[in-house]
Formats: C-alpha cells, sequence, structure tokens
C-alpha cells in the first residue's frame, strides 16, 4: 500500500466496502468512502481502474453485502 501498487489498491478498495458493514461505529463511518476516494485518486493504471470503479459502484449503490433470507421453516417427520 505504501507503494501505491496498483494491485494491492485493488485488494485495498474491494476490503473497504466490508468495512462499510461497522459503519455504526463513530470511528469508522465515512471511512469506506474516504478511503476509496483516496485509492481512486491513486490508481490511474487503466486495466485496474474496473475493478476500482466496480467497488465504488457497490458503495454508491448501498447494497446489503450479506442479504437476509427469510428463514424458512423447517419440517421434521415424526
Amino acid at each position: 500500500l505504501k507503494d501505491l501498487d496498483p494491485g494491492a489498491l485493488v485488494i485495498f478498495a474491494h476490503f473497504s466496502i466490508l468495512s462499510d458493514l461497522f459503519k455504526s461505529y463513530w470511528y469508522l463511518n465515512g471511512w469506506a468512502d474516504r478511503a476509496l476516494k483516496r485509492i481512486s485518486s491513486a490508481v490511474q493504471d487503466p486495466e485496474y481502474r474496473d475493478s476500482i470503479r466496480w467497488a465504488e459502484e457497490q458503495l454508491e449503490a448501498n447494497l446489503p453485502i450479506f442479504p437476509r433470507h427469510e428463514k424458512v421453516p423447517v419440517i421434521v417427520n415424526g
């Protein structure tokens, strides 16, 4: 990360999406947005831009990362 390696920054961008799960904690609130903006400005290589753009779109869409499914009743024959 320190060397701004594009591959490492892409991985870090995807990690930042996961950190958004904990945005209810004051110290992580807005952290994912700030991290992605900084990463996006650092990665200029077109080969990596699509991966960064995907991470930005996921965060902007505010989609549930781990969607909750309705509980299905379990029927046990007995």
